[in-house]
């Protein structure tokens, strides 16, 4: 009975623990969370003169854009013209052109992308808890006070920019994404071009390492708020 006894008692303890753990956990992710989509929100400046040079440089020219429309330009007044791609092509093709890319940089800072980022990550963060216990290990260390080593927390930052990233990506290689790129205009040149998510990465790349630098240059244990 004596043991019997014994083992619910550290039973109950451990429950109590990992409940403190995950907590703290939670409270630590969701702060850092924030933190990495604020700053990928202001690093991302999308302009119509960037999609220009990373089409470009993907291999589109206006006189490619021309040929899959049948578009011809001479006979456009210049009114209706705009320069872009290393040439000239109607302004209303170059508005369609543009347009996902410009509705990806208001996305990004919108809060249904906020929402979206976040249930993917808890979902992709269940999982890596359940693989390795490391971060959960740390943010219950970090709660209650004890000593975590500057490695350990690098290492469960690291892993913590790890899942964020990997959600983002494929966020953008979902259908929220690919459906802004249905048009007829997109239709025509998409064969003209490099897959839609390495075109995207082009763009997103230096936002995307900014928002990781910062969390990978900060102290995991900030996170927490009062109270822990």
């Amino acid at each position: 009975m004596g043991q019997e006894l014994s083992r619910r008692v550290v039973s109950r303890f451990r429950h109590a623990r990992e409940r403190q753990d995950t907590e703290a956990l939670e409270a630590l992710t969701d702060y850092w969370v924030d933190e990495f989509l604020d700053e990928l929100g202001r690093q991302t400046r999308i302009t119509e003169q960037e999609i220009s040079d990373v089409l470009r440089g993907q291999g589109l020219t206006a006189d490619a854009v021309n040929k899959a429309l049948g578009t011809n330009t001479k006979e456009a007044g210049a009114m209706n013209l705009v320069r872009a791609l290393g040439g000239f092509i109607l302004k209303s093709v170059w508005h369609m052109i543009v347009r996902p890319f410009l509705a990806i940089g208001k996305l990004i800072v919108s809060s249904s992308f906020r929402t979206e980022i976040k249930t993917a990550f808890k979902r992709a963060l269940n999982h890596e808890v359940r693989a390795s216990k490391h971060m959960l290990s740390v943010a219950g260390r970090l709660a209650r006070g004890e000593v975590v080593n500057k490695q350990e927390r690098k290492s469960a930052m690291r892993q913590l920019v790890g899942i964020l990233t990997k959600s983002v990506f494929l966020y953008f290689a979902g259908p929220n994404v690919a459906t802004l790129f249905k048009s007829g205009v997109w239709k025509a040149i998409s064969a003209l071009l490099a897959p839609l998510d390495e075109i995207l990465l082009v763009f997103l790349d230096k936002p995307i390492r900014a928002a990781s630098q910062k969390l990978m240059s900060a102290d995991l244990g900030l996170g927490l708020p009062a109270g822990f």
